[in-house]
């Protein structure tokens, strides 16, 4: 986000447009009359896909309450059965390192912080030694519980795998707690009620949101986002208009 702030003041002063594509703290949300046996492999991958060092990464997972601790056991039991740490260039593995180590300090800050701040770590938050593979990047995936919303574990991008579980009692209440963040890249709605889908993918302030899947793009939907999500859409007819000057050329034929 502050790159692409810099990127905005270096264009103006020149006088030259930009589309800007920047970060994201995308909200998950579980209705309690969602499939979760459909679902929680859905949410698992929206966080844990490339180890969490995704845009779009959705880092927020907001649960309905009457679901609230079922969606948990199940969930972490999908992550130690189903999300496999190693060789990322082993076909059956599903996460790989860390990019680099100041990633992975930074990583490391946030669980620290969120842990003195008496918040419910309840898998992961350290780092895994792989067999046979000479690195320490690789780190577990890690889950935080009852997250209060305004935290900075909420409220920022951390770029690992590193979700915060967030209750919530209402539909009114999953849209505020969606939208009550800067960012406004992606969200995902996870039930079998398709009005209640529609309803609350129209109300969530972000560029691409998703009805009971993650992640899908194609190259002829625009793609972009909200708030400090940054401006202008990559792709579709979106992309072809921003890269564009429109010009009138008159001609007289006297």
């Amino acid at each position: 986000m502050e790159t692409g702030i810099l990127i905005q003041k270096y264009a103006a002063e020149h006088v030259v447009p930009v589309t800007l594509e920047l970060g994201g703290k995308s909200p998950n949300i579980v209705f309690a009359d969602a499939d979760l046996d459909v679902g929680i492999p859905v949410v698992a991958s929206g966080i844990f896909t490339n180890q969490g060092e995704v845009c779009t990464a959705g880092s927020r997972i907001l649960v309905e309450r009457p679901i609230y601790d079922q969606f948990i056991e199940k969930f972490v039991d999908y992550i130690q059965t189903s999300v496999k740490i190693g060789d990322p260039m082993d076909p059956s593995m599903t996460m790989g390192p860390i990019i680099n180590h100041e990633q992975l300090n930074r990583i490391e800050g946030f669980i620290e912080r969120a842990k003195a701040n008496q918040t419910k770590l309840i898998l992961g938050g350290k780092r895994r030694k792989i067999q046979n593979l000479n690195s320490d990047l690789f780190y577990e995936p890690t889950v935080f519980i009852d997250v209060d919303n305004d935290s900075e574990l909420a409220q920022n991008e951390i770029f690992g795998p590193l979700v915060a579980i967030i209750p919530f009692e209402s539909e009114e209440q999953a849209i505020w707690l969606a939208n009550n963040v800067k960012y406004g890249l992606a969200a995902a709605v996870q039930t079998r009620d398709i009005g209640k889908a529609h309803r609350v993918a129209s109300a969530i302030k972000a560029g691409n949101v998703w009805i009971n899947t993650w992640g899908n793009i194609h190259s002829a939907s625009p793609y972009g986002g909200y708030k400090m999500s940054g401006h202008g859409r990559e792709m579709g007819f979106s992309i072809v208009e921003a890269l564009t000057q429109e010009k009138s050329v008159w001609v007289s034929l006297r």
